[in-house]
């Protein structure tokens, strides 16, 4: 259901079911951890009408979003690196698209 559903289907405003669902998103998935993440993909999308693009990257395993950037490339992918080599991670495989960016 969307948002809207839920709230109508509730009798409650949009707004409190977006701020439990984002409280529950937050609680869920604040604390990743890395150090299972085995094989990860790597893509960006478009968000918007003007352009606003964020790297996204996804345990392969798991299919969780362990990260986003924003931007595209190698620029938006440096935290989420700094994250990993951190964590003591052994990324073994990685797939991404056929673009030169990455």
């Amino acid at each position: 259901m969307t948002i809207e559903d839920v709230a109508l289907y509730l009798g409650v405003c949009t707004r409190m079911v977006r701020d439990i669902d984002k409280d529950w998103r937050r609680r869920c998935f604040a604390k990743l951890r890395l150090r299972d993440l085995e094989g990860i993909a790597i893509d960006e999308i478009s968000i918007f009408e003007r352009p606003i693009y964020l790297t996204i990257v996804m345990d392969l395993k798991t299919g969780v979003i362990v990260f986003v950037g924003y931007g595209k490339g190698g620029n938006a992918l440096e935290p989420f690196w700094t994250r990993v080599r951190g964590s003591n991670v052994q990324v073994r495989a990685v797939a991404v698209e056929m673009s030169s960016v990455y």
